[in-house]
């Protein structure tokens, strides 16, 4: 019998398959943590297809986490001053770098196909 796990999705969109098949990233809390769905491929049409699941502490100093990227060109590009960076959610922060930095680079490299769109959906209840 298979376990369905009940989590609070949210995404760049308020449609949760929108943010996962068109952007490629959703997100849900835990007490201590976020977890990350995130792309790591895509079918004929364009559509993310595959995801992977990565995991950060809620209280992660994303600076000294992520101390290769160039924070000053970041923030232009996220469109923030420097001091602003340090208020912003996690999952927003998280999300600017992957578009800043690219997926490998934030969340690292994978081995494995990952979980198919409608795996996830059976798995999570999307």
């Amino acid at each position: 019998m298979k376990t369905i796990e009940k989590i609070q999705l949210d995404g760049i969109d308020a449609n949760i398959e929108i943010s996962l098949l068109e952007y490629g990233i959703a997100w849900f809390k835990a007490a201590n943590e976020i977890t990350f769905i995130y792309s790591t491929g895509m079918d004929k049409n364009w559509d993310f297809c595959n995801f992977c699941l990565s995991s950060f502490d809620l209280k992660t100093n994303v600076k000294e986490e992520f101390d290769f990227v160039d924070w000053q060109s970041f923030c232009g590009f996220a469109g923030i001053d420097e001091s602003e960076l340090d208020e912003m959610p996690i999952e927003e922060v998280i999300h600017s770098l992957v578009m800043h930095e690219g997926t490998q680079n934030i969340f690292g490299t994978t081995c494995s196909e990952g979980l198919t769109f409608d795996e996830l959906k059976e798995k999570y209840s999307i």
